[in-house]
């Protein structure tokens, strides 16, 4: 009995906080970390469930290049902190300039295919599509004022389709 209250006050010791339940040794700072540990992980875990999409990469693919505005494409995935960092940025952006550009979030763990077609190699990344061509690249977590301005310029842009028609018709104008 003294040996099993040695080796058990040994442990209390060399671990504070301990406490021995049933023969077996609980460490309250193992638990502390690992709730911490899950605490930080469940809001991660939470954002998959409710954002996972019923969209294939296809039917995403298809609505970028559909879209008859610009479409903000952002490629982020959950255990990634900087694009966790970087959705009230694109939050807000999609709250300002609604109705003139499409924000699509692309979860790079759920759309590998679409991650591979664009060329992703870091998260976040950023891209900014108009006329079925990609016109903006923005790799990595930078200012909002870099996104923001993105997409000023890219809103300022013509058309691609007006310009191709308009020269038509300046063509057809000069023949005649």
């Amino acid at each position: 009995m003294a040996e099993g209250t040695a080796k058990t006050n040994g442990l209390a010791a060399a671990f504070p906080g301990s406490a021995k339940k049933n023969g077996t040794i609980y460490s309250i700072r193992c638990t502390a970390i690992s709730l911490f540990m899950l605490w930080l992980f469940i809001p991660a875990c939470a954002q998959v469930k409710q954002s996972t999409p019923a969209d294939s990469s296809q039917q995403i693919a298809k609505r970028i290049v559909n879209s008859e505005i610009p479409v903000l494409v952002d490629f982020w995935a959950p255990w990634c902190m900087p694009c966790r960092m970087l959705n009230p940025i694109i939050s807000e952006l999609k709250k300002k300039y609604a109705g003139k550009i499409e924000v699509i979030k692309v979860n790079t763990d759920i759309n590998r295919g679409l991650a591979a077609y664009f060329g992703i190699t870091g998260i976040p990344a950023v891209f900014i599509v108009k006329d079925k061509t990609v016109v903006k690249a923005i790799p990595g977590l930078q200012p909002k004022e870099n996104y923001e301005n993105a997409v000023k310029e890219v809103l300022s842009m013509p058309p691609e389709k007006k310009q191709k028609n308009e020269k038509a018709e300046a063509d057809s104008t000069e023949k005649t």
